[in-house]
């Protein structure tokens, strides 16, 4: 989809599109890394209590 938008649609491919982007989903990049790292290495943990963990120490900042 966004290989599309960014050949098809005018302006899509701006620098400040692409950082709206990453902005709109760094927790659900974040959570998708972590619990990559979770899977790989055979722990069994909720994906909601890692977005919980993540949530709070994006907060605490």
């Amino acid at each position: 989809m966004l290989i599309f938008l960014a050949i098809f649609a005018k302006g899509f491919y701006t620098t400040n599109n692409r950082m709206s982007l990453l902005n709109s989903f760094n927790c659900i990049l974040i959570a998708a890394i972590g619990m990559n790292i979770i899977i790989t290495s055979n722990i069994d943990v909720s994906t909601g209590a890692l977005i919980s963990v993540i949530c709070i120490a994006a907060v605490g900042k």
